[in-house]
C-alpha cells in the first residue's frame, strides 16, 4: 500500500469511522455500566483495537466497505429499538463471566473480561452489519432489475416511452 492513500480510500475511511462511532451509542451506554472500572479499561482498549483493525482491513476491499457501511448505517439506526445490541451484549458479557473474568468482589468484569466481552460484541455486531448490508444490496439490485425491466417494456411512468430505447422502437 502506498504511503499516501487515494482520496477514495480516505473517503471510505471517513465514512467507516462515522458509521463505527454511530454504532457505539447503545453498546457504550449499556457496556459502561455492565463492565465496571477494570472492565471499562478493557472495553476502551478493545474498541480501539477493533477500529484500527477495521481501518486496516475495510479499505482494502471496496465491496466489503460498501456492504459494511450500508449495513452499519442500518444497525446504527436500529439502535432506536436496540434489541440486537442488548441481546448481543448480554450474550458477550455472560460468556465472559462464565469463563471467570470477573472481579473478586462482585459481578463486574476484569480488564481482560471487558476486552473479551467487547471483542465478542464487536464481532457479532460486525456480522449483523455485514448481513444487513448484503440484504440491502440484494434488495437494491433487485429494484434496479425491476426498473430496467419496466423501462425495457416501455412503461410510461419510468424511463423513456414512445421513443427509441437501445436502438429499438418502443
Amino acid at each position: 500500500m502506498p504511503l499516501v492513500a487515494s482520496p477514495s480510500v480516505w473517503g471510505g475511511n471517513v465514512a467507516w469511522v462515522v458509521v463505527f462511532v454511530a454504532n457505539l451509542i447503545v453498546p457504550l451506554f449499556l457496556g459502561w455500566e455492565a463492565t465496571g472500572d477494570g472492565g471499562r479499561v478493557g472495553m476502551v482498549a478493545a474498541t480501539a483495537v477493533v477500529l484500527l483493525l477495521t481501518l486496516l482491513v475495510v479499505p482494502k476491499w471496496s465491496e466489503l466497505r460498501m456492504i459494511l457501511v450500508a449495513g452499519g448505517i442500518f444497525t446504527a439506526v436500529a439502535q432506536t429499538l436496540p434489541l440486537i445490541q442488548i441481546i448481543v451484549g448480554i450474550m458477550s458479557v455472560q460468556t465472559v463471566r462464565h469463563l471467570g473474568f470477573v472481579q473478586e468482589y462482585g459481578y463486574r468484569l476484569t480488564e481482560l473480561g471487558g476486552f473479551l466481552a467487547t471483542l465478542l460484541t464487536a464481532c457479532m455486531m460486525l456480522a449483523a452489519a455485514f448481513m444487513s448490508g448484503v440484504f440491502l444490496r440484494a434488495v437494491g439490485r433487485d429494484a434496479d432489475r425491476r426498473r430496467e425491466a419496466m423501462v425495457a417494456w416501455g412503461n410510461p411512468t419510468i424511463g423513456k416511452s414512445g421513443g427509441e430505447l437501445g436502438g429499438q422502437q418502443v
